[in-house]
C-alpha cells in the first residue's frame, strides 16, 4: 500500500390499514400514478411475521417502490416493459425471515396477492403483501431512540451514494466513516459524492479536496464533486449510476432530493431551503421512493438523517470494516488487538507516524466506543 503522509486538520397490526389520505399528493411515474404520501404505522411485527407458507409460492412477485407509511407502492414489470403498480399493505401471517428489522422496505422482492374485490375508485389497485423474499443486500442502521432494532433503509442495491456537501451543511467525516461500516456490511459499494461546490471558492476547494482524497487514495473509493445547481459533474454521476440499483443516503440539506431531481430530468421531489439559523437541513423527504433513471439503473431517494448507529458490528469484527487499518493490523503484537490500548499496535503506530489518516482512527475509536462489549 502506498504511503501517503496525513496531519490532522407504534402504531398496531391489529388495526387494518386505511387507505390513501384524500389529501394526499400524487407522482406520476412511468404514466403510473403513484401516492406521494400518507400517516405512517409501524405494524408490531410479532404479529405478523410466520414461517413460510405455500399459498405465498404461487402470488405474483414484485418490487417495493415506495415506502409511504400505511402503504407499500409495490411495482409488479411485465415482459414487454410495462408494469402495474399496487397500494399494498401486510398480511396479518406475512411470510419473511427477518426478525428484529424492518418488516417491509423499498427494494424488497415481495409476493403479493390482490384483492379479489378492490375498492372501485381512481387511485391503484390494492392488494397484500403475503411474503418478503431473503434481501441480498441493504442500507441498515440502528433505530434512533431506545429500541433496539434494525432499521432497513433500503435493499437489494448495489451502491451506496453517500451525499455531503461543502456548506450548508458541511460534510462530517465521522457520519461518513459510519456510512463506510454500514456498506460493508450491507454488501455495498460506496461513492462519496460532494455536492454544493459552487458555494465556495477555488482556492478553498482544492483545501477540500485534499482533506477527502485519502478515502479515495488508501480505500479506492470513487469520489465525485458536484454541483446540482451549475451541472458540475453530473455527467461523471450519471456514468457511475447507469445500469446499478443506488440508494441515496445523507444528512438533511445536503441535496439528495434535488440532485435526484436534475438526474431524472424533472421535479419529482419536493425540495427546501436550508434553515439559517442552524445551518441544517429540514427533512422534505420522509419516506424513502426508487425511481428509474432515464440512462438505466435506479435510484432509492431517503430521507435525511441526524445520527446514524452502526448495526450488526461487534467490536472485534469493526476492524474488518475499516480495510485501512486491518491491512496494517497485521503487524500488531496481539491477534486480537483492538487498536485502543494494546501495547506494541500497529495501527496506533502509524497514526502517530502519519501513514494513516488520525481522522479514520478518531472514527474508529468512536464507533469501538459506541459498540456493546
Amino acid at each position: 500500500m502506498a504511503k501517503r503522509n496525513y496531519k490532522m486538520k407504534q402504531g398496531s397490526a391489529r388495526r387494518a390499514a386505511k387507505s390513501w389520505s384524500k389529501g394526499g399528493a400524487y407522482r406520476d411515474v412511468d404514466d403510473e400514478f403513484v401516492p406521494a404520501r400518507a400517516v405512517p404505522i409501524k405494524p408490531r411485527s410479532k404479529d405478523l411475521r410466520q414461517p413460510d407458507r405455500d399459498d405465498a409460492l404461487d402470488a405474483p412477485e414484485g418490487r417495493v417502490v415506495d415506502s409511504s407509511g400505511r402503504a407499500w407502492i409495490v411495482e409488479l414489470a411485465a415482459d414487454d416493459g410495462t408494469a402495474t403498480y399496487y397500494e399494498c399493505t401486510p398480511s396479518r401471517t406475512i411470510v419473511t425471515a427477518e426478525e428484529g428489522a424492518t418488516l417491509v422496505a423499498v427494494g424488497d422482492k415481495v409476493s403479493i396477492r390482490p384483492d379479489d374485490d378492490p375498492v372501485e375508485s381512481d387511485r391503484l389497485p390494492t392488494a397484500i403483501i403475503a411474503k418478503v423474499h431473503p434481501r441480498i443486500s441493504r442500507l441498515s442502521r440502528k433505530t434512533a431512540g431506545r429500541y433496539d432494532e434494525e432499521h432497513v433503509i433500503a435493499s437489494n442495491v448495489d451502491q451506496l451514494v453517500v451525499l455531503a456537501s461543502v456548506g450548508s451543511p458541511w460534510y462530517n467525516k465521522r457520519l461518513i466513516d459510519r456510512y463506510l461500516v454500514a456498506a460493508h456490511r450491507g454488501e455495498l459499494d460506496p461513492i462519496l459524492v460532494v455536492n454544493k461546490v459552487d458555494l465556495v471558492a477555488e482556492e478553498d476547494l482544492e483545501l477540500i479536496v485534499e482533506d477527502l482524497i485519502g478515502y479515495e487514495d488508501s480505500l479506492g473509493l470513487p469520489l465525485l464533486f458536484v454541483s446540482q445547481l451549475e451541472g458540475i459533474g453530473l455527467e461523471e454521476l450519471r456514468e457511475a449510476l447507469a445500469g446499478h440499483t443506488s440508494v441515496f443516503s445523507g444528512p438533511s440539506g445536503v441535496g439528495k432530493s434535488s440532485l435526484i431531481n436534475k438526474l431524472l430530468g424533472r421535479d419529482i421531489q419536493e425540495t427546501r431551503f436550508i434553515n439559517q439559523r442552524t445551518n441544517k437541513g429540514m427533512h422534505t423527504t420522509t419516506f424513502s421512493r426508487m425511481f428509474r433513471l432515464p440512462d438505466g439503473g435506479f435510484v432509492v431517494d431517503t430521507p435525511g438523517i441526524r445520527e446514524f448507529g452502526v448495526w450488526d458490528v461487534t467490536r472485534a469484527e469493526l476492524p474488518l470494516c475499516f480495510p485501512d487499518l486491518s491491512e496494517v493490523a497485521e503487524g500488531c503484537r496481539f491477534n486480537s488487538c483492538s487498536h485502543t490500548h494494546e501495547p506494541d499496535c500497529a495501527v496506533k503506530a502509524a497514526v502517530e507516524a502519519e501513514e494513516l489518516d488520525p481522522e479514520r482512527y478518531v472514527s474508529y475509536l468512536q464507533i469501538f466506543e459506541s459498540l456493546p462489549e
